[in-house]
């Protein structure tokens, strides 16, 4: 029987996505047959974007300067109009290549969000003022990720703690299961805090 939607199976969670797609729904593994051409076109996309971006802010002072040396104190609004114009149609221009550039590109691997993540941690430790660097994270939304890495800190201790329970080491899986409670716990501390600080 012939598929009325087209799919694309997960090798990594068995997950069935859209043909579309270039990474998984899911697991956000890169699909079968995403290659390092669509990596490379998500870059230079990208780029492309970076330089709409500049080229309409360019644009905009260019032709608002141009329009008030020209109309003097007689400037009114419809003498801006080129200039908003061109600085519209290079935001909608950002917007189409990086709208491109995230159907291309499958996102980075494990490795490179591992190597984000501790970067972070090393500007964090590094930071002097630890509570100012915490606030700034957070208004950049890099608080909510710690959640999510406290409960995969969690499950790998609960499976140690299983592993320890099958090997007979009742005092390591006690504490294994005393960490995951406690990762679990604070997780949902910081959730709390995180949707009390958008209230």
């Amino acid at each position: 029987m012939r598929r009325i939607v087209p799919t694309r199976r997960c090798t990594d969670c068995d997950t069935y996505n859209s043909v579309l797609r270039p990474a998984c729904s899911v697991c956000h593994q890169p699909m079968p047959g995403v290659t390092a051409l669509r990596g490379r076109a998500g870059t230079v996309l990208r780029t492309g974007a970076d330089w709409a971006d500049t080229l309409g802010w360019t644009a905009l002072v260019v032709l608002a300067g141009a329009a008030a040396l020209q109309y003097g104190a007689g400037l009114v609004l419809t003498d801006l109009l080129p200039a908003l114009a061109a600085y519209g149609l290079g935001q909608f221009a950002v917007f189409a290549l990086e709208a491109l550039a995230q159907a291309a590109d499958p996102g980075p691997t494990w490795r490179e969000a591992a190597d984000a993540v501790a970067e972070a941690a090393g500007k964090l430790t590094a930071s002097p003022d630890r509570a100012a660097a915490a606030r700034e994270l957070n208004r950049h939304g890099g608080i909510h990720p710690l959640t999510v890495l406290l409960r995969a800190a969690a499950v790998l201790s609960r499976e140690e703690g299983t592993r320890a329970q099958e090997t007979g080491d009742e005092q390591e899986a006690l504490n294994q299961k005393r960490l995951e409670e406690s990762l679990l716990s604070a997780a949902r501390e910081l959730d709390a805090d995180v949707e009390r600080a958008w209230l």
